[in-house]
C-alpha cells in the first residue's frame, strides 16, 4: 500500500510539474500576444487624428478603412476622370458634376484644403429642393457639405498621396503583429485598385509586385480558406501582365496551379467553378497566342469542364436545393 501510494504521490508530482510548464508556456504566449497588441494599440493611436474619444472609436475600425479604400475607388472612376470642365460633365452625362459629400471624402482625405483643391464646395439650400449653393466667404467647410469634383488630375494625385500614407501605415502596423490575414486582404485589394489605374510600366510594375508580396503573406497566414489562394491566383496573374520577359507565362502557370487548388478546396461553389473556368479560358488563349498550342488547348479543355461544373452547380442549387 505504501509503495503505491509512493508511485501515486510521485505520478502525481510529474503531473503537477508538466502542468506548470504547459501554464507557464501558455501564459507566456499570451504575454507576448498582448505585448504585440498593445504595441499595435500604440502606434494606431499615435497616428490616428481627432480627440482622444474619436481616436479610440476610429482603432481598429475595418469599416472605416474600407471606407477609405471606396474614396480611393471613386476618386479613380470613370465617372471622376472624364470629368470635362468645358462640356461641364461627363461624356456619358453631360449635365452630371462628379460630387461626394465631405463627411465622406474625410475618411480618406483629412485636410480642407486639399478637399476644397478638388473643386467646389456646395451647401444643400434648406428648401428641400436638393439645389446647392457656393459656400460664402469665410464661411466653414461642415462634413453635411458636398465637394463637387471639377479636377480629376489633383483627384487623381490625392488619392495615391492619401492613399500610399495609409498603405505605410498598415505595413507598419502589420510589422508589429505580423500574423493576421485581415491587413494582408485589404493592402492588396487596395494596391489592385491603384494598379488598375496606374499610367506608367513602372507603376505598374511595382504596384504588382506589392500585390503579390501580400497575397502570398495571407496564404502563409491563412492556408484554409480558398479565398486566400484565389487572390493569390489574381495577383500571379497581374504580376504575369506587367512581365513582358519569358517568366511571363511562368506566373500564368502559377496562377492556374493557385487556382486549381481553390477550386478543389471549394468544389461546390459554382460562382468558383465559373471564375476558374474564366481563369483557364484566358490562359489557354494566351498560350496559343505564344505558339504554345498543345498546352493552351488543355487549358481551354479544362476551362470548357469547369464552365460545365459551374452551370451544373447552379442548376442543382436552383432546382434542387431551391436556393437563389
Amino acid at each position: 500500500f505504501y509503495a503505491r501510494v509512493r508511485i501515486n504521490s510521485d505520478d502525481e508530482k510529474q503531473n503537477n510539474s508538466s502542468s506548470k510548464v504547459l501554464a507557464s508556456a501558455v501564459l507566456l504566449i499570451v504575454c507576448i500576444s498582448t505585448y504585440a497588441g498593445i504595441q499595435q494599440f500604440r502606434y494606431d493611436f499615435g497616428r490616428t487624428a481627432g480627440d482622444t474619444k474619436l481616436r479610440l472609436t476610429q482603432l481598429g475600425d475595418e469599416r472605416r478603412i474600407k471606407l477609405q479604400v471606396e474614396v480611393t475607388k471613386y476618386l479613380l472612376s470613370t465617372e471622376v476622370q472624364t470629368f470635362d470642365a468645358e462640356l461641364g460633365g461627363t461624356p456619358g452625362n453631360p449635365n452630371w458634376v462628379p460630387r461626394q459629400p465631405v463627411s465622406m471624402l474625410k475618411e480618406l482625405i483629412h485636410s480642407d484644403t486639399d478637399l476644397l483643391n478638388l473643386g467646389q464646395a456646395r451647401r444643400l439650400l434648406q428648401d428641400g429642393s436638393g439645389n446647392t449653393r457656393l459656400l460664402g466667404y469665410g464661411e466653414k467647410l461642415l462634413d453635411t457639405d458636398y465637394i463637387f469634383i471639377l479636377h480629376p488630375t489633383v483627384a487623381q494625385e490625392l488619392a495615391y498621396s492619401y492613399s500610399k500614407r495609409m498603405l505605410d501605415r498598415l505595413q507598419a502596423v502589420d510589422e508589429i503583429y505580423p500574423y493576421g490575414a485581415f491587413i494582408c486582404k485589404l493592402s492588396a485589394d487596395w494596391i489592385h485598385i491603384l494598379n488598375r489605374h496606374a499610367d506608367s510600366s513602372s507603376q505598374k510594375l511595382r504596384y504588382a509586385q506589392q500585390m503579390l508580396a501580400w497575397a502570398e503573406k495571407r496564404v502563409e497566414r491563412n492556408p484554409e480558406d480558398p479565398g486566400s489562394h484565389v487572390d493569390l491566383s489574381k495577383a500571379y496573374l497581374e504580376r504575369g501582365q506587367v512581365d513582358q520577359s519569358a517568366e511571363q507565362l511562368n506566373y500564368y502557370r502559377k496562377a492556374i496551379k493557385t487556382y486549381t487548388h481553390a477550386s478543389q478546396m471549394y468544389p461546390t461553389a459554382h460562382d468558383v467553378q465559373q471564375n476558374y473556368g474564366h481563369v483557364l479560358t484566358q490562359m489557354g488563349t494566351a498560350f496559343s497566342n505564344a505558339g504554345l498550342n498543345e498546352e493552351g488547348n488543355r487549358y481551354l479543355k479544362e476551362g470548357e469542364e469547369a464552365y460545365n461544373r459551374a452551370r451544373w452547380l447552379a442548376r442543382y442549387k436552383q432546382d434542387v436545393l431551391n436556393l437563389r
